[in-house]
C-alpha cells in the first residue's frame, strides 16, 4: 500500500473494522506486505521494534491506536515506510561501515548483502547488494 493518507491506511489495516489499530493488525499488515514482496516475515527483533513504535503513539494507553494517535505517530516519525524513501548514500554508508572507519571494507560489503545481517532492507535494496555479491562470487 503506497498511500500516505492515514485514514485510508487505517481503514486498510483495521481488519476487524472496530475503528482502532491493534499491534497485531499492524504486524499482520507488515508481514503480508513482506510476503507480497517475497521477503520473510518480521523477526522477533523487528516485532519488538514495531511494538515500541506502536506503543510510543498509544497516548491513552488502551493498547490500540485511534485515527488521531495513528496520524500523530506517522507525523512524528516522518515517512512511516522507509521502502519508499531510499536512504541517502551517507545513511547507507553509516549502516554498512560497521567499524566506523569511514570506509567500506570488502567484508563489510559482503556482510551488508547478507540477509542474515542487520542491514535494513532499504539499505540493501538501495545498494542492490545481493545481486552485486552474487555476480561477484560467480565471476571470481
Amino acid at each position: 500500500m503506497n498511500d500516505r493518507d492515514p485514514e485510508q491506511m487505517m481503514d486498510y489495516m483495521d481488519t476487524d473494522d472496530d475503528g482502532y489499530l491493534s499491534l497485531q493488525e499492524l504486524i499482520d499488515y507488515i508481514n503480508n506486505e513482506n510476503e507480497q514482496d517475497g521477503e520473510p516475515p518480521m523477526s522477533s527483533e523487528d516485532e519488538e521494534g514495531t511494538a515500541n513504535w506502536f506503543y510510543s503513539g498509544d497516548t491513552d494507553g488502551d493498547d490500540l491506536l485511534n485515527l488521531d494517535e495513528f496520524t500523530q505517530l506517522l507525523e512524528s516519525t516522518g515517512d512511516d515506510d522507509d521502502e519508499n524513501e531510499p536512504p541517502t548514500p551517507e545513511e547507507a554508508m553509516a549502516e554498512v561501515d560497521t567499524d566506523g572507519d569511514g570506509y567500506m571494507s570488502y567484508q563489510e560489503f559482503q556482510d551488508a548483502g547478507n540477509p542474515t545481517q542487520k542491514t535494513p532492507n532499504s539499505i540493501r535494496k538501495r545498494l542492490n547488494l545481493s545481486s552485486m555479491i552474487a555476480t561477484m562470487t560467480t565471476t571470481t
